[in-house]
């Protein structure tokens, strides 16, 4: 009797499944011929040229766009040693003596006639600027405008042919998690690339005393060297500035958004520097978070945005207001032309912010310090002054900051910081540079004697 006939019949319905099943696997899993997709290549079948294209990502063919217009920048600046500092080794006191020192840094070229964009401190107080184009090429360069307040400078290429320039995108939409791409010359190692994502935005970064908000952080590698170089997208466009990295990890890197840079550029090439900002209104602190409008401008930025006075100001872009001395450090960073919105307790205000005038600098200083300048000269015989240079005391408030440290109607202005002051038009380029929440030290002559006296900003 055969094997088959001594098995019940309930198994045979069985057997058989389980022989289509391991017959349809074994199909699937043998190699064969005619199993390869139609059209398939093996890689040894590829050309170099498409072997190439296979691996031509997007990363790639975003350094290949904005990758020839960054520079590498060589400064050499001239460090003066404090003459009267005493070695620990009992070394005397070295006199006069200077020392040279060499940084290195990271640009990019924002013009094809070689206006090129970098970080504020990587060419300040330098003293000769060289750089370096991606195909080798060198040359000097100049500084042109410089913000210290933003770390942003413009430098001009003294080249006598185009270069390549970087297109500018837009940090507006950026997203946290799309790709982000760092260019520079981390520790002199030239044209370095480095890949991440947009980690956060809207940081507040303190850097070397200086408080910087509006950040864009990345993980992308950002190392000494790398400052002023430019952060990519993955289409190729520059999104921002990179600036600094976290001291207390890797992976934490910082970049200025390009909107700012692009505003920052702007009055930095027409005006060697930025502007004040102005908003047209007057603040004082009072019982409770924020500040209170005491007055607004007529036809003023604010004005304009229908703030009113008595209104409450809580946040300025997303900011928060404490009190005056805060109020006035946001606006201080605020930049002409861009727009902001104020959050009040009536509601919210789309503010465009103006630039402040050298005129409207002397003004605003007059009202802080609670006096009324007018031209020594033309007051010189009315009020019997000794001498026809500076500005005149003509009105002072009694109880005011400047009644409060002792000046009285009659004296002299001749110095406002570092500023000669010899007529109205010297205080008012003296008055826009001044920072509120410092003091002002100035020169002051009453009568034929000079004094200096410092007063609250």
């Amino acid at each position: 009797m055969s094997i088959w006939k001594r098995l019940p019949a309930s198994i045979l319905p069985r057997l058989v499944l389980v022989a289509l099943t391991f017959g349809c696997s074994w199909g699937a899993w043998a190699p064969s011929a005619s199993a390869r997709r139609p059209g398939e290549v093996r890689v040894d079948q590829l050309t170099r040229a498409q072997k190439i294209a296979l691996r031509t990502t997007a990363t790639v063919r975003a350094i290949r766009r904005v990758g020839r217009s960054v520079i590498a920048i060589t400064t050499k600046k001239i460090v003066r040693r404090n003459p009267y500092y005493v070695s620990p080794y009992g070394y005397p006191p070295s006199r006069g003596r200077q020392r040279r020192t060499t940084s290195l840094g990271s640009g990019v070229i924002v013009s094809s006639n070689g206006y090129a964009v970098t970080n504020e401190h990587v060419v300040s107080q330098s003293t000769d600027i060289t750089v370096k184009l991606a195909d080798g090429r060198r040359y000097k360069a100049k500084v042109v405008g410089a913000a210290r307040r933003f770390d942003l400078a413009v430098i001009k290429i003294q080249a006598y042919t185009k270069l390549p320039a970087a297109k500018l995108g837009t940090s507006a939409d950026l997203m946290p998690g799309e790709t982000a791409i760092a260019i520079g010359n981390p520790f002199g190692l030239s044209h370095t690339v480095s890949k991440g994502v947009i980690s956060a935005l809207k940081r507040t970064v303190k850097i070397k005393g200086r408080k910087f908000s509006d950040f864009i952080q990345t993980d992308a590698a950002i190392n000494p060297g790398n400052s002023g170089g430019p952060l990519v997208n993955i289409v190729g466009e520059v999104i921002g500035i990179n600036t600094a990295v976290h001291r207390g990890g890797p992976g934490i890197g910082f970049a200025i958004p390009v909107d700012r840079v692009k505003r920052v550029v702007v009055d930095l090439l027409k005006y060697g520097k930025v502007r004040g900002a102005y908003l047209g209104l007057a603040v004082y602190d009072y019982n409770g978070p924020g500040v209170a409008v005491g007055s607004v401008q007529p036809g003023g930025p604010a004005a304009k945005a229908g703030v009113r006075r008595g209104d409450v100001i809580y946040s300025i872009k997303g900011q928060t207001i404490v009190d005056v001395y805060t109020f006035r450090r946001v606006v201080r960073k605020l930049i002409p032309g861009e727009i902001v919105w104020l959050r009040m307790r009536r509601g919210t205000a789309r503010v465009r912010v103006s630039s402040l005038s050298p005129r409207q600098a002397r003004l605003l200083f007059e009202k802080r310090l609670g006096f009324t300048l007018d031209s020594a000269a033309y007051y010189a015989r009315r009020m019997r002054l000794h001498t026809r240079d500076g500005v005149v005391i003509r009105k002072i408030r009694r109880r005011g900051r400047a009644w409060n440290v002792g000046l009285r109607r009659g004296d002299v202005i001749k110095r406002l910081n570092s500023f000669n002051v010899s007529s109205l038009l010297d205080m008012n380029k003296a008055a826009l540079q001044l920072l509120s929440g410092r003091s002002v030290m100035m020169i002051v002559q009453r009568g034929r004697n000079s004094y200096y006296v410092t007063v609250p900003y």
